[in-house]
């Protein structure tokens, strides 16, 4: 389940805010009452109303499709919930901790006050014989995401994970310099490629097109998969965008090499899901 903003331009110039709320392969627009003012100055107000709104009806639609009341319903159901209003990508790591957590507890239909701290803990020492530090931490904080999510949804009042601490290692990050990223933009991947099916390597391409768009506009990659002709103002040259995660409305300068990027796909993002960019930049 998903919720994003759809604007539907009114006859002054201003847009009207709805919600677009997909779930399960159909989606369906809700009004929100708002307006997105054409000159942007009140803009940033309204984004903080609606994802007030926003907040309030995720609650609403979670009780209204899992009919949740108290906190001895299945808690996997509602992991699934949770999991599902992820990108793509996201999604398939909270899979994974759904998976790790349902073994370690040999139940597929334990319900929410069945599980204890003490299951936590038990479940962390585990992890600790098999995976690095990084991947611990990662796969704990999916999980008492989960628990949040459903304090939020007043199915539960306290997380069973809170006061449980896990390591993590630093990480040495490098960055690329802008000479680096064209480099990579201009990569002829010709003889490479030669191994491939059409289809794999038009996907390559795509893909690496998507990385550099992502570089050169400081969008997360899901955000930069969303891109469409009606984002791009091309008279300011700039680029408006509505971000997944937050719903917080950017705009974005457009540096001259996302130009000849986005020329390419007509103004769009290229046709490739956020797990193939991920697999194919590995």
């Amino acid at each position: 389940m998903s919720i994003t903003l759809y604007k539907r331009k009114r006859k002054n110039g201003d847009y009207s805010v709805y919600m677009n709320i997909s779930y399960k392969g159909k989606s369906r627009l809700e009004n929100t009452g708002l307006i997105l003012n054409k000159e942007k100055d009140r803009n940033d107000t309204t984004m903080k109303l609606f994802k007030e709104i926003v907040k309030k009806r995720e609650i609403s639609l979670i009780t209204e499709t899992y009919q949740l009341t108290d906190k001895s319903i299945p808690f996997f159901q509602f992991f699934d919930h949770v999991s599902e209003s992820k990108e793509d990508a996201t999604r398939e790591k909270y899979n994974r901790v759904k998976v790790l957590f349902s073994e370690y507890l040999r139940q597929s239909n334990i319900k929410f006050d069945q599980i204890t701290r003490l299951q936590c803990e038990g479940f962390l020492k585990k992890m600790k014989l098999v995976y690095k530090p990084n991947t611990i931490a990662k796969n704990m904080s999916i999980l008492s995401s989960v628990f949040n999510e459903a304090i939020k949804s007043e199915i539960i009042r306290k997380n069973p994970i809170q006061g449980i601490e896990w390591k993590k290692e630093k990480i040495h990050k490098n960055f690329l310099l802008e000479s680096q990223i064209i480099e990579i933009l201009n990569l002829d991947f010709t003889e490479y490629l030669k191994g491939f099916k059409k289809g794999s390597a038009s996907k390559i391409k795509e893909s690496r097109d998507v990385f550099i768009l992502s570089c050169f506009t400081g969008l997360r990659v899901s955000d930069a998969l969303s891109i469409n002709p009606s984002n791009v103002d091309l008279k300011k040259n700039e680029l408006n965008i509505v971000q997944i995660k937050t719903k917080d409305l950017v705009t974005i300068p457009l540096h001259e090499n996302a130009l000849v990027l986005l020329e390419r796909y007509n103004y769009q993002s290229p046709k490739v899901s956020a797990v193939h960019v991920n697999l194919n930049l590995k």
